[in-house]
């Protein structure tokens, strides 16, 4: 798939520049904000931070969690194209202080991220269209609470490697270690939702 020069401007200066903020010591922590150690140069990796403004969470069977990142905004006004990103991470088990042994070089999450380039919903269906579609999977460690109600989840994504799916020159992002806090409501419905979209994905 041949990317156009100025998409490929726009994915960089939204995803890779200093814009995003380069981490610096002594920041303050923040709920849903994610620190990328990008290893595309692996002689030279470069340390970038993603903002999500949306989070979710759900409990499925077998004690398995499901915890889904987002973030949408428009790239340019004369286009009107948007940029999605969702975090996708299942949680296989629960690390129980006290009783499970934890430590961040373990694996308890497969994690998916995808990024998408589209049309803005405010364009005639029929000319909505996909510009560029980047997807990393890989795994991780989560370790996460519960309030009392058990309708927030708040928690670290402690080590989660991820890599593209494929090797191309359209991925911005080469190998990278993801970490960071998050909080999410509980809602099945959007983890539902972000369900679909990847499958949908995934089979392309």
């Amino acid at each position: 798939m041949n990317v156009p020069a100025k998409i490929k401007f726009y994915i960089n200066s939204i995803l890779l520049t200093v814009s995003m903020m380069i981490v610096m010591s002594g920041c303050q922590s923040r709920y849903n904000r994610m620190r990328i150690v990008n290893y595309k140069i692996p002689d030279n990796p470069e340390t970038i931070i993603q903002d999500f403004k949306e989070a979710y969470f759900y409990q499925g069977l077998r004690d398995n969690y499901y915890i889904v990142l987002k973030n949408t905004e428009p790239m340019t006004r004369e286009n009107k194209r948007i940029l999605k990103q969702i975090l996708y991470a299942r949680i296989l088990w629960k690390p129980i202080p006290g009783r499970t042994y934890a430590e961040s070089s373990q694996i308890n999450a497969r994690v998916e991220y995808l990024i998408t380039v589209v049309d803005s919903t405010d364009k005639p269906v029929v000319k909505q269209g996909s510009y560029l579609t980047l997807r990393y999977v890989g795994t991780g460690f989560i370790c996460f609470s519960l309030n009392r109600k058990g309708d927030v989840m708040t928690g670290t994504m402690e080590q989660v490697l991820l890599q593209p799916t494929e090797q191309s020159d359209k991925y911005p992002l080469g190998r990278f270690i993801l970490s960071g806090k998050f909080r999410a409501i509980k809602n099945p419905c959007a983890i539902a939702e972000c369900k679909m979209i990847l499958r949908a994905y995934n089979k392309q």
